[in-house]
């Protein structure tokens, strides 16, 4: 029992300094609505803006709002199809991935302590 205490407490001290690290080097951290759209954007390819409205039951203005500050950070991209320029499609970076990953595991491992 010891050693798996010791391996969640090593685990918790590498992903604690990957997130000082990453909030040093963006300046932000991840709110709870931002996590969530990371998530969903994460399993349903598909997205657009209209989806990300119905899911987090907000008004739409202030989804664009939320989506145009996840831009700035780089954990998204929108963009606009060439086959309906009504809709802005949603695609998660690479940079927004690696923030969902570390946060989940973060909430994981405060989970388990």
């Amino acid at each position: 029992m010891k050693q798996l205490d010791d391996t969640f407490s090593l685990l918790h001290a590498v992903i604690h300094d990957e997130e000082l690290q990453m909030k040093a080097e963006m300046g932000v951290e991840i709110s709870g609505q931002q996590l969530m759209v990371l998530n969903y954007i994460s399993k349903n390819t598909e997205t657009i803006q209209r989806d990300v409205v119905t899911f987090l039951n907000r008004k739409a203005a202030t989804v664009s709002v939320l989506l145009k500050n996840m831009e700035a950070n780089g954990w998204i991209d929108r963009k606009v199809p060439d086959d309906n320029s009504r809709n802005k499609n949603i695609y998660l970076t690479k940079a927004g991935n690696d923030a969902l990953i570390l946060k989940k595991w973060t909430i994981f491992i405060q989970s388990v302590k």
